[in-house]
């Protein structure tokens, strides 16, 4: 029979470009949602601090 792996030409496979595009600028945009969520803690916390003095 033939060779290779027929799963590759799947659009769900893992493994085709498009899905590890799709994967990668998820994970860059949950890394820059989570650094803004830090950001934003930082400043509030800067807030509470200037308004305890």
């Amino acid at each position: 029979m033939g060779g290779g792996d027929l799963n590759m030409k799947k659009s769900w496979h893992p493994m085709t470009y498009r899905n590890q595009e799709k994967l990668w600028k998820a994970e860059q945009k949950a890394a820059e949602e989570q650094k803004k969520l830090e950001q934003l803690r930082k400043e509030k916390e800067e807030e509470r601090e200037l308004q305890d003095l």
